[in-house]
Order: C-alpha cells, then structure tokens, then sequence
C-alpha cells in the first residue's frame, strides 16, 4: 500500500536520523501508542530492522562496554539474564548491535550487574547508545518489571539488604530461625527510615519498581523469596567450588570427571610425594 505520493508506507529499516531533516522529524511524530518506538536524542521514529552502519556502531559503542562489564563481574549471558531478567537472546543481540536499545532494557541490566550502583550505570548505557537508543513506552515497563519480578520471585535476582530491610523479617524468617532477633531489629531500623540507599541507586525506576513489588507482596510470596535466594546461594556455591575442582584437577593432570576420579583414586606418574595432598584434596572437591 501507497500513499498519495508514491512513498511505501512500511520502512525499509535503512534510515538513520542524520539522514532525516528537522521538517522531516516534525512531521512524523508519533503517537504514543503501546510500543511507541521513537528515538530519544531526536524524536525521529525508529522502525524496520537495524541496518549495517547503526548495527556497527551499537555494538562498537554499547556491546563493546556491555561484554566489558561482564568480564568485569566474571558474568556470563545466561547469569546476567538471571540477575536482570533480560532474555539473554535480547543480550546477545544488543552486544552484536542487532537490537536498539530500550531505555528500560538497560535499567535492568544495569540492576542486575550492579544493584548498588544501577542508577548510574544505566546513565553510562543509556549514553554509550548514543542516537539508537530508544524512548520508554508504558508498555515496555510494564512487561520488563513483571520479568524482573518473576526472576526475584525465583531467587536469582539480586535484593540487596537495603531494600530487604524492611520486610527482613518475612523474607529471611524461615531462612534463618535463629537470626529472628536481628532481623526482627534490622526491619525496625529501616522502617524508622534509619536505613539510607545507596547515592548509585538514587532515582533509579528500576529500583523503585522493586520496592514496590516488594510493599504489595503477600507474606508467602516474600518468604518463597526468602528460600529461592538461600537456594540459589547454594547451588552457586556448588558451583564455584565444582569450577575449582576443575581447574585443580587439569593442573594436576587428573581426569576430568569428579566421580571417575574420586572412585579411581589415582595419581600421576611422576608426581612428587610431596605434592599429593594437592591431589587427595583435587579428589575431595
């Protein structure tokens, strides 16, 4: 379908914002509808799929500082889906600038790199996607949130003690009986408003939106937290430590499967005597 001048109403996804002129740009505002896919830095809406110079420069800019940051927290895709609840699909792409970037896409990821520090690292995104980044639309807040609260309810989003504080006592009770006193004085002192935020967390919607998930939750839903996060912590553990015996067993030229070795229960040749406890301790992992 047409217009009256001949121009095709669908896009053909290879236009940029410095190829449209200002009368351009003012005469396609937008509506805000329930995506509203508009450009931030110029208003210009966005539509059709990233072409091969935006594609370049996303993943220049915003791929290039997102896999630095998590190289930083020693973090893969499938851990940072589950601390922020982006899809790592989503992830990839923005890395590989296959995507634009949604303001609300990188709030999240920024809380689940850095809670403590959410608010200013999505300033540092949100910059880093320069022209490509595109505005908030009440529907893309909505389902983000949701996602976040889906993935706090499952225990591996992150809730930092500042924001635990204040129904602690719920959340950790059945966790840990035997700390009820001080989690019972912790929910006190943060109610009292005695608890500050972090400064990095200031302003933060994300965050914001947490809270507020967390004030209409129903006790069994902030305990199921509470059980998630404790199990989540252990298998993390787990983990960590089966990563180690990896890694000490292949510095010693073990075999690589834990119960094959545990049951062989044999050494190297040529070990040195003196160096066998490192073994019996490779084999105890």
């Amino acid at each position: 379908m047409t217009k009256p001048d001949g121009r095709s109403r669908r896009s053909t996804g290879l236009e940029h914002p410095s190829d449209r002129t200002d009368k351009d740009a003012g005469l396609m505002q937008p509506k805000p509808g329930v995506q509203f896919m508009v450009r931030v830095q110029t208003g210009v809406p966005a539509s059709g799929r990233v072409d091969v110079i935006e594609r370049d420069e996303i993943a220049r800019t915003l791929g290039v500082r997102l896999r630095e940051l998590r190289a930083e927290r020693k973090m893969g895709l499938r851990a940072l889906e589950r601390r922020s609840g982006v899809n790592r699909s989503t992830l990839s792409r923005l890395e590989h600038g296959l995507r634009r970037p949604r303001i609300s896409v990188l709030g999240w990821i920024s809380y689940g790199l850095d809670p403590d520090n959410a608010e200013a690292l999505k300033r540092e995104l949100c910059a880093a996607a320069g022209g490509s980044l595109i505005a908030e639309s009440r529907w893309s807040a909505r389902m983000h949130t949701r996602k976040a609260w889906r993935a706090m309810l499952g225990g591996t989003m992150p809730l930092p003690p500042w924001l635990a504080a204040p129904r602690a006592l719920t959340i950790f009770g059945t966790v840990w009986p035997d700390r009820r006193d001080m989690l019972l004085k912790a929910q006190e002192v943060a109610r009292r408003g005695a608890l500050p935020w972090p400064d990095g967390v200031a302003g933060s919607t994300e965050v914001l939106a947490l809270a507020n998930e967390l004030m209409g939750a129903t006790p069994g839903e902030l305990a199921r937290i509470g059980r998630m996060m404790a199990a989540a912590d252990a298998a993390s553990g787990k983990r960590e430590r089966q990563r180690r015996g990896r890694e000490l067993r292949a510095s010693l030229g073990l075999p690589a499967d834990a119960a094959f070795a545990a049951r062989e229960r044999r050494l190297v040749r040529g070990l040195p005597a003196a160096e066998r406890h490192l073994v019996d301790k490779a084999l105890a992992l």
